[in-house]
């Protein structure tokens, strides 16, 4: 085996079980969704800066610089911060999934990785980089928290020189929660406004496609966004 592959599936190992015992331990302590995106939006910082991990990781030449660019941002306070609620089944049906038959488990992991898709949906138009920069600063984490019933996006808005980011939590069998974190590769994104938010993650389900796929738009739900204080 690959001298650096046998490293990293080492280190990964070392990682889970250290977030294994932390939470299996200690007194329990419950955490604010915003604060963990926070952190993981640093950690991501700390990645884009840092050339030895992005050698590390075996990015090339032109991946390093590409990523460089989101370390230059100040991440230190978010200008705004949008929690998002998608009507999970209706998100189910646009992509053709039916989970009948299938273990709660099972419904689960499938429901959190169609929620979990919404940062490659906004990223996919900008290319090959842009998604291998995504997989490459990737922040992830499990905590205590507010219990969570169905995947919740959360999106990151900075300064004008900063890109914006997306946090989605996700519901583990236990009262575990599940975050992982992307930059959004469009600084555009950053700057929109509340009711251009709306419009642009509200247009992810359309009533129209919808009810041209099932006929009747009665049990439609609409994506919910709540701006944080």
């Amino acid at each position: 085996m690959n001298n650096r592959i046998w490293k990293r599936l080492v280190a990964g190992a070392i990682a889970a079980t250290l977030l294994l015992t932390g939470c299996a331990s200690g007194e329990r302590k419950t955490r604010s969704y915003k604060d963990v995106g926070m952190d993981l939006i640093a950690l991501m910082d700390e990645k884009a800066e840092n050339t030895a991990y992005i050698e590390a990781m075996g990015g090339s030449e032109a991946l390093r610089e590409y990523v460089s660019q989101f370390g230059v941002g100040d991440y230190s306070e978010a200008r705004a911060v949008y929690k998002i609620e998608f009507p999970v089944e209706d998100f189910l049906h646009l992509a053709g999934i039916d989970l009948t038959g299938m273990s709660e488990n099972l419904q689960r992991d499938i429901t959190n990785s169609i929620v979990s898709s919404v940062s490659t949906m906004l990223n996919n138009t900008e290319g090959a980089l842009a998604l291998a920069s995504s997989a490459l600063l990737v922040g992830t984490t499990a905590f205590y928290g507010e219990k969570l019933e169905t995947p919740v996006v959360y999106l990151y808005q900075f300064d004008e020189e900063s890109y914006p980011a997306v946090v989605v939590f996700t519901p583990t069998e236990d009262d575990i929660v599940k975050a992982s974190s992307v930059f959004l590769t469009s600084k555009e994104i950053g700057q929109l406004s509340e009711e251009e938010i709306r419009a642009l993650f509200g247009s992810i389900i359309s009533k129209e496609e919808l009810q041209e796929l099932f006929g009747d738009t009665a049990n439609i739900g609409e994506v919910r966004i709540t701006k944080l204080d």
